[in-house]
């Protein structure tokens, strides 16, 4: 079996078992709580708080979240543009939305990159939270696929962005 076909079918599968276990009762609740962490006024807000209102080193860790989440952000909208990969939901009637159903394309997920942005920058100045910071952002990502708006490889490509556009963020403030 070539790579491609291989992606595509465990995509597939576990779009399907992750969002059949999103509608169980209690996650179905759950799930869009979580998903909201990613979202663009919680990101925001807490990089503008941190920057704001946070002694030195917080805000240090701010301008790095605040410069990862916009290189970030301005990659991921244009990776949606130029690969218009349409949502599981949109390919096959097997996948539930819940929620509210997006028609932007659905590669990389916006979510996961702007979350792992903003936990990557904060882990290299606040250590000891950062096992509790990545926790969170995976959930998020694993809510985005829950929901049915994402599939795996949407969420794994954000999660890579948005470390990596921090890790080069943390870089280049630190040459400065």
């Amino acid at each position: 079996m070539r790579l491609k076909p291989l992606v595509t079918f465990l995509d597939e599968r576990f779009i399907r078992l992750l969002n059949m276990w999103g509608q169980a009762s209690g996650w179905r609740f759950v799930i869009p709580k979580i998903t909201r962490l990613g979202g663009a006024t919680f990101t925001t807000a807490v990089v503008l708080s941190s920057i704001w209102f946070g002694n030195e080193e917080l805000k240090r860790a701010g301008y790095n979240a605040a410069l990862g989440l916009a290189g970030s952000t301005f990659i991921s909208q244009l990776l949606k543009k130029w690969t218009k990969r349409f949502r599981p939901y949109q390919r096959s009637s097997e996948i539930t939305v819940i929620g509210k159903p997006l028609i932007d394309p659905s590669f990389p997920s916006g979510h996961t990159t702007a979350i792992f942005s903003i936990v990557t920058a904060f882990s290299f100045f606040f250590p000891a939270f950062s096992v509790l910071l990545f926790a969170i952002a995976f959930l998020v990502g694993l809510s985005r696929v829950c929901l049915g708006l994402h599939y795996p490889t949407d969420v794994i490509a954000g999660m890579t962005l948005g470390i990596l556009a921090s890790v080069g963020s943390h870089a280049a403030l630190n040459i400065l």
